[in-house]
C-alpha cells in the first residue's frame, strides 16, 4: 500500500467513524424524544461556547490524552498495560491526599515534589 492509499484509508475510516457517531448520536436522541440538531448544538456550545468551556475541556482532556499515549508508548515496546485508567486514579489520589493531608501548608518547593512523588508512587502501587 502505497503512502498516499495509506492516508486515504485513514481519512475514510475518519469520516466513517465521525458519520457513524453521528447517525447512532441522532438516533439515541430521537428516541429519547429529543431533537438531534438542538442537542447537538448544546453539546457543541457546552464544550466551545466560551472560553472558560474550552479551557476545563483541557483541563479534564490532558490527563486522558497522556494516559492513552502512556498506553500507545508501551504498546510500540510490546508490553501490555491494561490498567492505565486506574493509575491514573490511583497516583491522583495519592498527590492529592499527599498534598491536602501528609504537607498541608507546606512551602510550594516540597510540596510539588513530594506530591509528584506520591502520584507516581501511587501509580506504580496500582499497577503492581
Amino acid at each position: 500500500m502505497t503512502v498516499s492509499a495509506h492516508r486515504l484509508a485513514i481519512a475514510l475510516s475518519l469520516a466513517a467513524a465521525l458519520i457513524a457517531t453521528l447517525c447512532l448520536g441522532s438516533l439515541t436522541f430521537l428516541f429519547c424524544g429529543q431533537s438531534p440538531l438542538a442537542a447537538w448544538g448544546h453539546m457543541l456550545t457546552g464544550t466551545f461556547g466560551s472560553w472558560n468551556n474550552i479551557a476545563e475541556w483541557l483541563v479534564k482532556a490532558a490527563p486522558l490524552t497522556l494516559t492513552g499515549l502512556a498506553v500507545a508508548w508501551a504498546v510500540q515496546m510490546q508490553l501490555w498495560n491494561i490498567g492505565a485508567e486506574g493509575q491514573l486514579v490511583a497516583g491522583g489520589i495519592a498527590a492529592a491526599g499527599t498534598a491536602l493531608f501528609l504537607l498541608p501548608g507546606a512551602p510550594a518547593w516540597l510540596l510539588a515534589p513530594a506530591a509528584m512523588l506520591a502520584g507516581l508512587l501511587g501509580g506504580a502501587a496500582w499497577a503492581l
